[in-house]
């Protein structure tokens, strides 16, 4: 009978829902499946997967809603990804999670275009680990954002990352509605007036 059912769905061009995997923005990896944007990436992998991203500059502002691992590598001798968005007018970083858990960040450097946008990485009402990330140019507000605001309960880890150069906060937690557990370790924070806000 198993046989019969997997014989139908070849037969009606039907498939099996896509599995978590490892996919590539840019062109530096070019025997995995690739995208040409992070927007695209972040969008059209199936959850769980892991997202490599080639060095370069990205001029995007890059909304994550389902888990994944998004993580800059090393091709050519060069290492840098940068992530260039973010909207004072929307009120968004660079990189935006929304209510998806859990979602890691590593080796990324978010810069705000014209140091206008509010955030660097902002975390909503969601769980992850930024590991070896930086911000430049955030014009106010802070590098790292994470909120609470759903009633729901989150916990985010902030390690051996480059933050400050803004005015007001390297890393702003903001909690109520909910409970967070942030953990911040090695990290290193520099030309922001507060280090690490709570605000309740």
């Amino acid at each position: 009978m198993k046989r019969i059912a997997t014989l139908l769905m070849l037969a009606f061009g039907l498939s099996a829902p896509a599995v978590a995997a490892t996919y590539a923005v840019g062109t530096c990896l070019p025997k995995l499946p690739s995208f040409s944007t992070i927007s695209d990436a972040v969008a059209g992998v199936p959850a769980g997967s892991t997202i490599d991203v080639c060095p370069g500059t990205y001029n995007e502002t890059v909304t994550i809603l389902q888990p994944l691992t998004l993580q800059g590598i090393t091709s050519a001798d060069s290492d840098l990804v940068v992530i260039s968005g973010g909207s004072l007018l929307d009120f968004t970083g660079a990189v935006t999670v929304i209510s998806a858990a859990p979602v890691n960040i590593s080796n990324i450097q978010v810069q705000p275009p014209g140091g206008g946008a509010p955030f660097g990485i902002v975390y909503t009402a969601s769980s992850g680990t930024l590991n070896h990330v930086s911000s430049v140019g955030v014009g106010f507000g802070a590098d790292i954002n994470v909120v609470v605001n759903d009633g729901s309960s989150q916990t985010v880890a902030v390690k051996d990352s480059s933050l400050g150069g803004n005015p007001f906060d390297g890393i702003l937690a903001v909690v109520g509605p909910g409970t967070l557990a942030v953990t911040v370790e090695g990290n290193s924070i520099v030309g922001a007036t507060n280090g690490v806000t709570l605000a309740p």
